[in-house]
């Protein structure tokens, strides 16, 4: 009994080997891709649904700032779900930065 578990325990590790082997093979024939280095043309627009975010919208909006996307390629467009704490005046704060 334990030569036939030893047995087919070294069958399955065997066979965990092969496709281990055979997968590792496989990701290293994985063409890589071409970075480009032209810069970005497409016009990207950011939409964020807020609604008493006051605690946590800033986060939000400094993350978005915070991207290396050409900034005149990046709209972001905030909406106020009529909060009653003062979201709107922190988003307001931001209106003139780029």
């Amino acid at each position: 009994m334990i030569e036939t578990i030893s047995v087919v325990s070294l069958w399955l590790t065997g066979l965990y080997l092969c496709v281990l082997v055979y997968l590792i093979k496989g990701w290293a024939k994985l063409k890589r891709p071409v970075l480009s280095t032209k810069p970005p043309v497409t016009k990207v627009t950011i939409l964020i649904a807020a609604r008493n975010e006051a605690e946590k919208i800033h986060h939000t909006i400094e993350d978005i700032l915070a991207q290396d996307y050409p900034k005149h390629l990046t709209e972001i467009i905030i909406i106020d779900d009529h909060s009653t704490d003062n979201t709107s005046a922190i988003i307001s704060s931001y209106a003139d930065r780029e």
